[in-house]
């Protein structure tokens, strides 16, 4: 560490060692943040059934994204979206989890980025989604089948809290299954 340091890259060397101490000084702190990470989740809601995801799987909230519908494209695919240079494919879950036809249109007002912008998707959601503690979170055995066309992979336990019912959703499987052809046949 002190050849890093030493050199002409400005400062005394007593500075830097301070500046570098106080750097690592966060060090505890960060994994504290990343206890109280697991500590949390977050909800939305889509077609009023109620969903939560562990936070840090959902990298960004977009308000009002922009997108252009892509022809001949399964119907949970709402086309792609530009977030910063990179294209991205934008889905719904609307239609999975409830398919009367009688469905009230999408208002696009909100789109969660899961994953990153080189390998995520944008999921359409109703609303911004709310912080969920954890230890609010009542296991609950409601039935998989009020999912619709969703498959129960996708969701890892079902809770109570907060009087609803939420589905926990495995993030990673839920990205499989909206970019698989699994999904078309919903």
């Amino acid at each position: 560490m002190e050849r890093i340091n030493s050199g002409a890259e400005g400062g005394a060397p007593e500075e830097r060692r301070e500046l570098t101490e106080y750097a690592l000084s966060f060090a505890p702190d960060r994994r504290a943040s990343t206890s109280q990470l697991a500590a949390r989740c977050y909800g939305f809601t889509v077609a009023e059934r109620h969903f939560l995801l562990d936070e840090g799987q959902a990298a960004e909230l977009i308000s009002q994204p922009s997108f252009t519908p892509m022809p001949n494209s399964p119907e949970h695919c709402l086309g792609l979206a530009n977030i910063r240079g990179n294209i991205i494919p934008y889905y719904t879950i609307r239609a999975l989890v409830n398919p009367a036809p009688e469905q009230s249109l999408e208002s696009h007002r909100y789109a969660l980025l899961l994953g990153d912008v080189i390998n995520g998707v944008l999921l359409a959601i109703d609303a911004k989604p709310a912080a969920v503690p954890r230890d609010a979170l009542m296991q609950n055995s409601q039935s998989l089948s009020t999912l619709g066309g969703l498959p129960m992979a996708v969701v890892r336990a079902q809770y109570a809290a907060q009087a609803r019912h939420w589905s926990m959703l495995d993030c990673q499987k839920l990205v499989q299954f909206l970019t698989s052809a699994e999904a078309i046949r919903a």
